[in-house]
């Protein structure tokens, strides 16, 4: 392993009366049997000898590992913005489902924030590269970096981006409102909600507007519109503002053939036959897999996707008392991939997607310091229904409360429909681990998430 100080060990034993040690030091036992417990390392070959006496009777166990010398290496130096502007410029092509753009270039192993996220045939100007990432140039003020793997340079005969915004049409839908935006290329795009959530701007990258017509749909059953407008707030960039007469939901943006569609969302119908979730689909995703082996393991060995599976089971049966039609991003035994998990969603056509985990903490850490459970959100949309569920889940569980938080997650991050994490308490914390494993408090624990998507749900005007 990498260079530590220190770190925990986790294990189990019976009878739960025994005296454990390691390396020396007793070490405290829960009366399943199981602990944890923080040592100090040293580099190089390393054994961890752990020691049980009861009534007589003693056992050692040895493990032995590898613990590297602190690091020598330098990182790499960041990109000279001389060079980089004078690289150069050429027109690259997202070759991948989904490309992410980050602020910066990585710096050593610490990879700098997502913040756009574009489809497959999305043109933008590079110039310069470094360590396997190329520096994306999206205006004159806004400059991003990505993977050279997600990127195909087209040949030096091909035009740099530049488009040009037509007319702008619309259409309602059941519960969706759809613009169209006529472009001439495939060209970046930011999707910003208000505070409010009552409007939603979309800057376009590399673009000049020529818009001519504005067309508001005011037929159908109900009519979502309240005003689009453009504007040129700088000379390669174009902005579309839609105002709506109802709180948005959720949106997506995609490409269709050569116009840019942005269909916004709305709250869906509810409360049909007196169950307050009739007429929702809700994703529920039982986070990691046993079969890819990631996520936490608990002092007795428990897997985090077992457990967070057990949960979600309990909240497909919840959810489905409430009148919703539930959706299981995997199969018991199944490995599915953070982005595949997302795309089923969309395909089943969800409302809603919650991720359920349970928690732990990196190497290094003291596993006893951090307790109880915690809530994820991405989106501005989704804030609302983190707060419902945070709310309501130590209402039924009793759990200390370990945060409501912004996270940068893959499973939060589409804007299809609100999505939130739940991290339903410590796994590897011997006294969580023995709720976390226990079926009545696996259900309670999926009962104060029902209620809180409910209410969110109820209340979201």
């Amino acid at each position: 392993m990498g260079h530590l100080k220190k770190s925990f060990v986790l294990g189990h034993v019976q009878p739960s009366t025994a005296t454990v040690s390691i390396n020396g030091s007793t070490v405290a036992v829960y009366r399943t049997g199981s602990f944890a417990a923080v040592i100090p390392f040293s580099t190089g070959s390393f054994a961890i000898v752990a020691r049980m006496d009861s009534d007589g009777f003693s056992t050692e166990t040895v493990r032995n590992i590898f613990v590297s010398e602190i690091s020598t290496s330098v990182p790499a130096p960041l990109p000279d913005p001389k060079l980089l502007t004078s690289a150069r410029t050429v027109t690259v092509e997202v070759s991948t489902a989904e490309a992410i753009l980050k602020t910066g270039p990585s710096v050593g192993s610490d990879t700098m924030a997502y913040d756009l996220f574009l489809p497959e045939g999305v043109r933008m100007r590079s110039q310069g590269s470094q360590n396997g990432e190329i520096r994306l140039k999206l205006s004159e003020s806004e400059i991003f970096w990505g993977d050279e793997r997600h990127f195909k340079v087209l040949p030096d005969s091909a035009p740099l981006p530049a488009a040009i915004l037509g007319n702008i049409r619309s259409q309602n839908r059941d519960r969706s409102f759809v613009m169209y935006l006529d472009l001439s290329d495939r060209i970046p795009f930011r999707a910003e909600p208000s505070t409010d959530l009552m409007s939603l701007k979309i800057r376009l990258y590399s673009t000049v507007a020529n818009v001519d017509r504005v067309r508001l749909d005011t037929s159908g059953k109900e009519s979502f519109g309240d005003e689009i407008r453009w504007s040129q707030p700088a000379g390669d960039i174009a902005e579309v503002l839609c105002r709506v007469k109802k709180k948005i939901w959720a949106y997506e943006l995609r490409y269709e053939g050569g116009r840019l569609a942005c269909e916004i969302f709305f709250v869906p119908g509810t409360g049909k036959f007196g169950k307050p979730l009739a007429g929702t689909v809700m994703a529920v995703d039982a986070g990691h897999s046993p079969q890819a082996g990631d996520g936490a393991v608990s002092p007795q060995g428990f897997t985090e996707g077992d457990v967070n599976f057990q949960v979600s089971e309990c909240l497909k049966t919840k959810l489905e008392g409430m009148g919703a039609q539930v959706f299981m991003t995997r199969e018991k035994g199944e490995a599915v991939s953070l982005p595949e998990r997302v795309r089923r969603s969309a395909k089943a056509g969800a409302d809603l997607l919650v991720s359920v985990h349970a928690n732990a903490v990196p190497d290094g850490s003291d596993p006893l310091a951090r307790k109880g459970y915690s809530v994820f959100y991405f989106h501005p949309m989704s804030l609302s229904l983190a707060r419902a569920v945070h709310g309501a889940f130590p209402k039924q569980t009793g759990m200390e409360d370990d945060g409501l938080s912004y996270g940068n997650l893959a499973v939060c991050r589409s804007p299809r429909f609100p999505a939130i994490l739940v991290e339903t308490g410590y796994l590897i914390r011997p006294d969580e681990e023995e709720l976390l494993i226990d079926r009545a408090f696996q259900c309670r624990a999926a009962d104060g998430i029902a209620r809180g998507i409910a209410e969110f749900v109820r209340t979201y005007r």
